[in-house]
């Protein structure tokens, strides 16, 4: 069948169909066309999250970390050296620090079209500080200033107490000028502390000396003889005092630490004087008045030729004061004058006698 396109008028089409003997035919033909929009929202993966917020220096202990939120995005924490605590999923996060040293918090975005571009921040995590080192310094001080330290350690202060005394300077540092005021067995601490606390504390014991009190009274003679022994002389000994003797003059003095030995050679009034000193220095002296007499020589005067049964008179050099003490041989008598410079003396019998007289200073 052959199809001929006539003509269209007013949306009929006028067809000519051909083929069929003698006859024409007029067709009419019509179309209807819809149309329909569906909105596709086309979306992609979030943005990286803005820089954390939270402390970069934290202690073992928990803290709060977060970015700025975007609806429709979940986030995804995780941590080393330490445990998120809560707020998971969320823009903010507490997180529990368990590990020191260099930690990192890293936070991921999400949605529907998958994971954005994470954000790490870079942590480091503190502890309080360790017991300092053990203090270095004199132990056994005089009274007054004394230095100590302990080793120092970055970012650390150091706190000082003691008993006894007080920091002169130095405070809040590894070392410390200690003005010692109180005798005896004292005290010095040092406690470290940081941004996450105190640390232990480091104390040691001191013994605060002194100067050596005042000797006890010399113990010896205030009264000698030009001519007798050696005298000695003694103080109560104490441990660590070392002693110096001396005298003022008339005599030399053999020290043998807390006692001494004195030759007197010369009659006067002198002082005898005991210093005792130690590692702080000179304690008060001790003193001893001491007179030393000439010792008398007497010479006896008198008949060394005598009779039997006749008196005889023996004499020595009168000293004022003196007193003297005579002695003969049994076979004489003393008929008057003892005490005195002069007796007289019987002899009885025999061949010799003997007289002898001791004068004393007094």
């Amino acid at each position: 069948m052959k199809i001929n396109l006539v003509a269209g008028i007013g949306g009929f089409v006028l067809l000519l169909m051909a083929g069929w003997p003698g006859s024409t035919t007029l067709l009419n033909a019509q179309s209807c066309t819809g149309s329909a929009t569906f909105t596709v929202n086309i979306g992609n993966v979030p943005a990286q999250p803005t820089t954390i917020a939270g402390t970069t220096a934290p202690c073992l202990e928990t803290q709060a970390y977060s970015v700025t939120n975007t609806g429709g995005v979940s986030y995804n924490w995780s941590v080393t050296g330490g445990t998120i605590a809560s707020g998971q999923g969320t823009n903010s996060v507490s997180v529990n620090w368990t590990g020191t040293g260099s930690q990192t918090l890293t936070v991921t975005p999400s949605n529907t079209c998958g994971n954005g571009t994470a954000r790490t921040l870079s942590v480091t995590v503190g502890t309080v500080p360790a017991q300092p080192s053990v203090i270095s310094g004199n132990l056994a001080p005089c009274i007054g200033s004394a230095a100590y330290s302990v080793t120092s350690v970055s970012g650390i202060t150091y706190t000082w107490t003691v008993t006894g005394g007080t920091i002169a300077s130095g405070q809040g540092t590894n070392s410390v000028s200690v003005n010692w005021t109180g005798s005896g067995a004292q005290t010095l601490s040092v406690t470290p502390s940081n941004a996450c606390g105190n640390g232990t504390l480091r104390s040691s014991p001191v013994t605060v000396n002194t100067v050596p009190v005042q000797p006890s009274a010399i113990t010896g003679t205030a009264f000698a003889c030009t001519e007798d022994v050696v005298a000695s002389y003694s103080v109560t000994n104490v441990s660590g005092v070392t002693y110096s003797w001396s005298v003022s003059g008339g005599g030399t003095v053999t020290p043998s630490g807390n006692s001494a030995s004195v030759d007197w050679n010369t009659a006067g009034s002198y002082v005898l004087t005991v210093v005792p000193s130690n590692t702080c220095g000179n304690g008060t002296s001790r003193t001893l008045n001491v007179t030393v007499e000439t010792t008398p020589v007497p010479v006896i005067n008198g008949v060394a030729d005598a009779c039997a049964t006749v008196q005889q008179t023996y004499t020595v050099p009168l000293t004022s004061g003196n007193t003297y003490t005579w002695t003969v041989s049994a076979n004489g008598t003393i008929i008057s004058g003892q005490g005195t410079n002069s007796i007289v003396v019987q002899w009885n019998s025999g061949t010799t006698g003997t007289v002898s007289v001791t004068e004393t200073n007094n």
